[in-house]
């Protein structure tokens, strides 16, 4: 638990200073620029031509500034856990050759505690398929049951008749066992390696 409080603060300092940097520096320019465009418009306002494509610039201006504005308002928040689930695969089949399916339930009502867990779990999952097992292709189920949350994660890896528990594995047992839970591996030569996980829901 100390070692999830650590790294959420360290997320969050980062994304306060990420946001605090963008504020006063790309800010600052488009404010600058929006002013200076104004400038312009009350300069030009005999040129018709001018003063339109001006007004456009000064739109495109307007428009950033309100992006960056909610940018930044949305690295002071939280993270959305549930978005961060899908992100870790849609990055995945985006950028590289690894190819990552979900099959995910209804997760409304869910806390984030346990999200933050099931995150953890598909991020290390990953992580050690690609690293150890050589994995190229992942299906990680995501549902409820009963009163249980249910994760598996699944790959086509080198597996092993035997492998030892790292660091990774490890934080991935304890996270889970901190909220009630369990985990199961499985893993057989050239049949890739299993994750499992039930997770009590809170009532």
């Amino acid at each position: 638990r100390a070692y999830d409080d650590l790294e959420d603060f360290t997320i969050m300092k980062e994304r306060n200073n990420m946001s605090r940097e963008m504020h006063d520096t790309v800010g600052h320019t488009l404010t600058t620029s929006l002013v200076e465009l104004e400038l312009c418009k009350m300069l030009g306002k005999d040129n018709e031509e001018l003063m339109n494509k001006l007004e456009h610039i000064s739109s495109q201006v307007r428009k950033g500034l309100g992006d960056l504005r909610m940018t930044v308002r949305r690295l002071k928040e939280d993270l959305d856990w549930e978005q961060e689930i899908y992100a870790i695969g849609e990055r995945l089949n985006e950028y590289t050759d690894i190819k990552v399916k979900y099959i995910v339930g209804e997760l409304t009502g869910i806390s984030t505690q346990i999200l933050r867990c099931v995150y953890r779990i598909i991020q290390e999952g990953i992580t050690n398929g690609i690293k150890h097992g050589k994995a190229t292709a992942f299906m990680i189920e995501v549902k409820r049951e009963e009163k249980h949350l249910w994760i598996e994660i699944l790959d086509n890896g080198l597996g092993a008749i035997a492998f030892k528990q790292g660091f990774g594995l490890n934080a991935m047992r304890e996270r889970v066992e901190a909220l009630g839970g369990t985990l199961h591996f499985e893993s057989y030569k050239d049949e890739g390696f299993t994750i499992q996980a039930q997770i009590p829901l809170e009532e």
